[in-house]
């Protein structure tokens, strides 16, 4: 798990302590989700200052933190109340960049269907990692965008998804891969199959073991 405390900025904060919001304050802002508490989550914006584009947080990893195979794990706002109106992420979009501004088209897409994002439904934090996502060459900047979201309530302002998060994390490729750990202690042959396959995608960094 790499420290991304500081590193993490977004278009779309509901919390004036991570820009201009209008004065609309809903959760603990970026700091949120740095602190292993899903109960102080991050929102993005619903409210306040117009943002006209798609919701994002983008993580700067620094000049001498570049690197080019890694996995993102997130989890849901902590909520035992189902009239908690904050959506989850239905697809997020991965992007990369090395300068911060040109990010290009996404290198890996994830949503509920496909690979099982999950939703406001799932009462309690629920935490979610994704597969190992591989660019070109080592990267500074990733950027996830949620394309949709779905909560009991609204979910789009001004024609874009807004979100809620309680935790964030980034993971190098290089992090020891559990089966177990990776498939909820159920183990399968498809599971073991992905499983090296993840770790085929790695296999440039060290340590990468089973």
């Amino acid at each position: 798990e790499l420290d991304i405390t500081g590193k993490i900025s977004s278009n779309a904060a509901q919390n004036p302590a991570d820009g201009n919001t209008g004065g609309i304050v809903d959760g603990a802002g970026i700091a949120g989700l740095v602190d292993n508490d899903p109960e102080t989550y991050f929102h993005s914006r619903w409210g306040g200052t117009t943002v006209n584009a798609d919701h994002y947080l983008q993580i700067d990893l620094g000049e001498n933190g570049k690197l080019s195979d890694f996995c993102f794990e997130y989890a849901t706002r902590e909520t035992d109340n189902v009239n908690q109106t904050s959506p989850a992420p239905l697809a997020i979009e991965v992007r990369v960049s090395e300068d911060g501004s040109n990010f290009g088209n996404p290198i890996a897409v994830f949503t509920k269907d496909a690979n099982g994002l999950p939703t406001h439904a799932d009462l309690g934090a629920t935490l979610w990692r994704s597969d190992v996502i591989s660019a070109t060459e080592d990267i500074r900047y990733i950027r996830l965008t949620v394309t949709d979201s779905k909560g009991p309530g609204d979910d789009t302002w001004n024609n874009h998804h807004f979100f809620a998060m309680g935790t964030l994390n980034i993971y190098p490729a290089s992090t020891t891969y559990s089966v177990k750990e990776g498939y909820n202690n159920v183990i399968t042959v498809e599971n073991v199959e992905d499983a090296i396959a993840a770790l085929a995608a790695a296999n440039s960094a060290n340590n990468s073991t089973i």
